[in-house]
């Protein structure tokens, strides 16, 4: 199957039914998580669609729970997955700081980098399978 198509139009029309018009934040969250198990299992790793909340729950214990400590853990599992698809990756937040300078005080704050993490989330599609 052919990675998502990333125009603004087919991203909102694609996402309808995922608004909290129709569902609410925690489903839209639960939903994100179910497409990652499914991903995971479909690329060779752990099987986790029969076990959402039994072997799933058991294992993400095991992470950080304070919200900081997961917001971080993302960014540096963000960083690990750059380098194994093979991205040169700064060595030091200093030099990640400075790279990301311009984006900091983007016009739309953080709502804006939403979008651009869409985006990006959207035309890296998986470009790469490996068994996690």
């Amino acid at each position: 199957m052919a990675n998502p198509i990333c125009s603004a139009t087919t991203l909102i029309t694609n996402g309808a039914c995922y608004r909290t018009s129709s569902i609410n934040i925690v489903e839209q969250k639960a939903l994100l998580i179910y497409a990652k198990v499914l991903e995971l299992a479909a690329i060779g790793g752990t099987d986790y669609t029969a076990q959402l909340t039994g072997t799933l729950l058991t294992a993400s214990a095991c992470p950080p729970y304070e919200p900081d400590n997961i917001r971080a853990g993302n960014v540096a599992v963000a960083f690990a997955n750059a380098a194994s698809a093979g991205a040169v990756v700064p060595s030091t937040i200093q030099t990640k700081i400075a790279a990301v300078k311009c984006l900091k005080n983007v016009d739309g704050g953080l709502a804006r980098l939403e979008q651009i993490e869409l985006l990006l989330n959207c035309k890296l599609g998986r470009h790469k399978n490996y068994v996690q």
